[in-house]
C-alpha cells in the first residue's frame, strides 16, 4: 500500500513523528511518501477563489495534489493528514478489510473519521465491544452516517482519476471533508467506513493547524475517535476530556 501524507514544510516535528510512528507499525509492502502542503500564503498569491477560508482553501488543495500524486502510484492509495496514528493493528486491518470488501463495490475507505450522530456514535461504541470480542470487522456504508473529517482514507485504484476530477474544481465553497461528504450521500462515491477504526488520532490533533486549538468540542470529537480505534488506550483517549472542567457544558 502505498501511503502519500500531507505536511507542511514548517512543521517537522509533525513529520519526524507520522515518519517514525509509520516506520514502527507498517507492514511489508506499505511506503509512506511526504506531499508538502499547501499553505495559507500559497492560497493567497494564488488568488484561490471561494467560500472558505484561506487555510481551508489549502486543505482541500494539498488533498487534491496528494490525490494527483497518488494516480500514478499502483494499486490502492491512502491519503493521510500528518496527525494520523498507526497502531500494532493498523496496516492489518485495512488489509483485512479490503480483503472482504469487493472491490468492486466501493470507491473511498475511511479509516478514522468524526460520526456526528450522538446516537448512532453510542451504538458504535456497544458494537464496538461484540466486535472486538469476536474478532470481526464491520464496513457500513455512509451514505446515510452523517460524519466529516479526512485524516486517513483509502481510495480505490479505479477511482483515482475519477476523484481527481471531482476535487479539482472551483471556487471553493465547501471544506475538503464536507465536499467527499456530499459526494458519497448524493451517490457520486460509495465511500464506506473500517470499524473498530484501524487508525486514530495522534496529540498533534489537539492543536489543529486549520481550527483554533482550544476548541472544546473538537476535545469531544477527538476523544470519541480515540475511544473506538482498535488499539485504544482508555486512559489515554479519555485524558483530554478530564481537563475540559466541570464548567464546560452548556446548561441547556
Amino acid at each position: 500500500m502505498e501511503c502519500f501524507y500531507i505536511n507542511l514544510d514548517r512543521a517537522p516535528e509533525r513529520r519526524r513523528f507520522v515518519e517514525d510512528n509509520f516506520r514502527q507499525h507498517k507492514a511489508p509492502g506499505w511506503f509512506l511518501s511526504r506531499i508538502s502542503a499547501v499553505n495559507r500564503d500559497d492560497v493567497l498569491r494564488a488568488g484561490i477563489r471561494g467560500k472558505i477560508g484561506e487555510t481551508e482553501k489549502a486543505c482541500h488543495l494539498s488533498h487534491r495534489n496528494a490525490i494527483a500524486e497518488a494516480v500514478e502510484a499502483p494499486g490502492h492509495v491512502m491519503i493521510l493528514e500528518d496527525d494520523v496514528l498507526f497502531g500494532p493493528h493498523s496496516c492489518a486491518g485495512i488489509e483485512r478489510a479490503l480483503a472482504q470488501m469487493p472491490a468492486g463495490d466501493w470507491d473511498v475507505m475511511f479509516s478514522d473519521l468524526s460520526i456526528t450522530d450522538p446516537r448512532y456514535m453510542a451504538d458504535l461504541l456497544r458494537t464496538r465491544r461484540e466486535l472486538v470480542a469476536d474478532d470481526r470487522l464491520f464496513m457500513p456504508n455512509l451514505k446515510t452516517v452523517p460524519h466529516c473529517g479526512a485524516t486517513a482514507y483509502i481510495v480505490n485504484e479505479r477511482y483515482k482519476e475519477r476523484l481527481h476530477e471531482l476535487v479539482n474544481i472551483s471556487p471553493l465553497d465547501a471544506p475538503y471533508d464536507i465536499l467527499l461528504r456530499w459526494h458519497v450521500m448524493h451517490g457520486e462515491t460509495r465511500g464506506f467506513m473500517i470499524f473498530p477504526f484501524p487508525t486514530s488520532l495522534s496529540t498533534f490533533a489537539d492543536a489543529s493547524q486549520i481550527e483554533a486549538a482550544d476548541r472544546q468540542d473538537d476535545t469531544l470529537w477527538n476523544a470519541y475517535r480515540r475511544l473506538v480505534w482498535a488499539d485504544r488506550d482508555f486512559d489515554s483517549a479519555t485524558a483530554k476530556l478530564r481537563e475540559l472542567g466541570c464548567d464546560f457544558p452548556d446548561a441547556a
